[in-house]
């Protein structure tokens, strides 16, 4: 494989590298920034709606008992949880310096050896090249063609077509032996560019898989607070209608009340608190991990979920 070859494969492989890359990056960001869309609507759901449900019931008992336990906002001055975009990607570019100087170079070689060729053959034909009139160009480059022709053929009869032929045939070889030169001196610079590129590259892509990581952490963890969002959000729709049910038929004295009732009221308080904590959350950051003071709130709001999970399913 010649070096021109080799350029394109390393290239291909980069760019192979890059897109494959890129392609996880796109989906991860995407995925992440739903889920953290979707963590605000949760929030947005229990803060417009699921809150006020609640404390719609527990305001038409009386004599509840007092909630011993406060909502606990959350206010760090930590780094916020925020939406991302897709990094800057690595433009992977084939390097093709000196393909145009040699080009040029060379159609520079294949002119210069056609004139040497026309002012030998003018010269030995004993032109006085100092009295040359630009005029009669055309007529030069014949005589020039002829000398070549009868020079090739031995004898002085013949057409300049076969000299033209081959004195361009010369200088054409001459300009691309030049080009071949140059480009060959190119491919050396541009072999190495394309060694750095594909470092460059898998350098990039590194990074990138050490991003794509964090992501799928903080991805995982908001999909699971979503869960715990969203349980919340249906018990306290649950145990709201509970609650209408216990006003319905047992009245409105929290003292009067069942125990069944009672217990049901009580987990209702509970309710209330978590997701009036849950309506205030924000979730901070602690280098690259989750803060752990949301941690230990969300634990606290999954705790209830499951103690509730128990109660009813057993």
């Amino acid at each position: 494989m010649g070096r021109v070859g080799e350029i394109k494969k390393i290239i291909s492989q980069a760019k192979e590298l890059v897109e494959e890359c890129k392609k996880d990056l796109v989906e991860k960001v995407e995925e992440y920034n739903i889920s953290l869309d979707e963590f605000q609507r949760q929030k947005e759901i229990i803060k417009t709606s699921t809150i006020d449900d609640v404390e719609e019931v527990l305001d038409e008992i009386d004599n509840l008992p007092e909630n011993p336990y406060q909502v606990e906002v959350v206010e760090e001055d930590m780094e916020r949880l925020e939406p991302v975009e897709i990094p800057e990607v690595y433009e992977v570019e084939e390097p093709i310096s000196g393909f145009f100087k040699a080009k040029f170079f060379g159609f520079i070689a294949f002119l210069l050896s056609l004139l040497a060729f026309l002012t030998v053959a003018l010269v030995m034909k004993r032109y006085d090249l100092t009295a040359l009139n630009l005029q009669n160009w055309q007529k030069y480059i014949e005589d020039g063609f002829n000398f070549y022709s009868s020079l090739l053929l031995q004898t002085s009869d013949t057409s300049p077509i076969v000299g033209g032929i081959v004195i361009t045939a010369l200088s054409f070889a001459v300009g691309y032996l030049v080009y071949f030169i140059v480009v060959h001196s190119a491919a050396s610079k541009n072999l190495q560019r394309a060694r750095e590129i594909f470092e460059e590259a898998k350098e990039w892509v590194e990074r990138q898989k050490e991003f794509i990581e964090r992501l799928k952490e903080r991805i995982s963890f908001l999909k699971d607070t979503n869960h715990t969002l969203e349980g919340l959000r249906i018990f306290g729709e649950e145990f709201a209608s509970r609650g209408k049910r216990d006003i319905f038929f047992e009245g409105r004295d929290f003292e009067g009340f069942s125990q069944i009732a009672k217990d049901e009221i009580l987990s209702l308080q509970k309710l209330d608190l978590e997701l009036n904590t849950a309506a205030k959350l924000e979730l901070y950051v602690e280098g690259d991990d989750i803060a752990s003071v949301v941690k230990s709130r969300i634990d606290e709001m999954k705790e209830l979920i499951n103690s509730l999970k128990a109660k009813i399913y057993g």
